[in-house]
């Protein structure tokens, strides 16, 4: 069974509520989602908002730019990782790019 999306506004609500005092047991009693997923949220906010940084941000989770670039009869692929994002290690990175800029790949 494929679980429900709930609207980001329902689920600001609920944080709300929750950070007001209410537990996430409560609320799971009143309304449809579980006790662990409202938790869940509430993390996620947290993270998003800057109260905690022990996971990554929405922002984060987006995909991130791959390169692929021709190396003789293979490619070599680039993922730009999140935690190098975070940790400013994206040296590697803008060298690659700048390199295959130089060199008028693709092209």
């Amino acid at each position: 069974m494929p679980r429900p999306l709930y609207p980001p506004e329902f689920r600001k609500e609920l944080v709300g509520l929750a950070r007001s005092g209410r537990s996430p047991e409560s609320l799971a009693k009143e309304f449809e989602p579980s006790a662990q997923t409202i938790r869940n949220w509430i993390k996620q906010a947290d993270l998003d908002e800057g109260r905690r940084a022990d996971g990554l941000t929405t922002i984060e989770r987006e995909p991130l730019p791959t390169l692929i670039w021709p190396s003789g009869s293979r490619f070599i692929i680039w993922r730009l990782d999140a935690r190098m994002v975070r940790s400013g290690s994206t040296q590697i990175w803008r060298t690659k790019t700048s390199m295959w800029a130089a060199s008028g790949w693709p092209g």
